[in-house]
């Protein structure tokens, strides 16, 4: 969670980058950088931008299982003798011997 104490103005930013460097990598927290007021843009050390990629990457495949269970259970699923027959007849592949 980005901590109301990381949001900070772009113009203190390029002043300080070394010091807030220091704070990014001591606290793997990451900085909301403002411009006018607003957020603007997010910066993180590598170490926090590797783990939440890391879990984005967990979240859509537990996502994806949790899809494909609701498939199952709806009977929204094909054997694979229908799935075999319907690529064949759309690549124009010859059948199986």
């Amino acid at each position: 969670m980005v901590q109301a104490t990381n949001v900070i103005p772009l113009t203190e930013f390029k002043r300080n980058t070394a010091q807030v460097r220091e704070q990014m990598e001591a606290s793997h927290q990451p900085f909301v950088l403002t411009v006018d007021g607003r957020a603007a843009m997010v910066v993180m050390d590598p170490h926090t931008y590797q783990r939440m990629a890391e879990l984005a990457e967990k979240a859509e495949v537990q996502q994806a299982i949790r899809d494909g269970l609701a498939d199952v259970d709806a009977g929204r699923t094909r054997s694979w003798e229908e799935f075999e027959r319907e690529m064949r007849s759309r690549y124009k592949l010859p059948p199986q011997p």
